[in-house]
């Protein structure tokens, strides 16, 4: 073990797409949020939006398809609305016992999302939730990903410096995000290839093979 993998004290994961399986649900939603305006969604059109806060992606929509900005707020009342109706799809395979063995190693974990408080806690068990020391929610910073912001509050509430810890994402906006906050960053191709994903200082396949990992390994 190198004398910097000592230094790591703290992972910090994305939610949607890293941890759990939810992004299908994601776009189902905001397709359906779009319908009113005979609006059709396509998930290649979706999945490079994860990671903005749902008022910025709303307001991106508004702008795209030329609404009016007044409805930014009945778009998100219908997402929001329609996701918390359906089941928790679950965690990606192998998470649980990830987690158990970062916990082994004393590691603190916390969750960074782009989700409210109210659709995480919505739909997420919260005997889950609670095996995160920090959960820092798209609402708590005035920008979302890919600013660093949210990132920066995680490692904060941590109380961790930016060298001692790892980011886990899925997303290119994560990914800027992550990297913009100054963390080593390991993104995880569960919903868009390595192509897109570039910025990662190191990519994965899944979840399932993040101790393998060379941060996490040495």
């Amino acid at each position: 073990m190198t004398k910097q993998q000592h230094k790591i004290k703290g992972i910090l994961f994305d939610f949607d797409g890293t941890l759990a399986k939810t992004m299908k649900l994601h776009y189902l939603a905001w397709q359906r949020s779009l319908q009113p305006y005979d609006l059709s969604l396509l998930e290649e059109e979706y999945y490079p939006l994860e990671g903005m806060r749902i008022q910025d992606i709303a307001k991106l929509f508004c702008e795209k398809y030329n609404l009016p900005f007044t409805e930014i707020a009945p778009i998100m009342q219908r997402k929001k609305e329609w996701y918390l109706r359906q089941a928790f799809p679950g965690v990606y395979s192998q998470v649980q016992d990830i987690i158990a063995q970062l916990k082994t190693r004393n590691l603190r974990l916390a969750i960074v999302t782009a989700s409210t408080g109210e659709q995480l806690h919505g739909s997420v068990p919260d005997t889950f939730l609670a095996q995160f020391e920090v959960i820092i929610t798209g609402e708590r910073t005035e920008r979302g990903k890919p600013f660093p912001d949210p990132y920066l509050l995680g490692l904060k509430e941590l109380q961790l410096q930016p060298e001692e810890c790892i980011v886990v994402e899925n997303a290119p906006l994560g990914v800027k995000s992550a990297k913009n906050a100054g963390v080593y960053c390991i993104a995880v191709t569960h919903t868009v290839g390595k192509e897109k994903l570039q910025e990662a200082d190191e990519i994965i396949p899944s979840i399932a093979n993040i101790l393998q990992s060379r941060r996490l390994s040495e």
